[in-house]
């Protein structure tokens, strides 16, 4: 349902400070995922998963993507 949001992704250019694309999510589930970004200027993607059952636990990657 639109009010209620299992999974919340945000992507940040931190390219001044560590050279990257920084990838955070957070989901208020235990449910199965497989959450993939796509970088759409190089097509390379990083995938983030949880498995059924398991609560899923925060993702704060920090070096997701070089910058151009």
């Amino acid at each position: 349902s639109p009010h209620n949001w299992e999974i919340l992704v945000k992507v940040v250019d931190n390219c001044a400070s560590n050279k990257h694309f920084w990838v955070s999510a957070a989901a208020m589930t235990n449910y199965a995922y497989t959450l993939t970004v796509t970088d759409t200027r190089s097509g390379r993607t990083a995938r983030y998963s949880n498995r059924l059952g398991r609560r899923a636990r925060p993702i704060l990657d920090k070096s997701t993507f070089d910058c151009p």
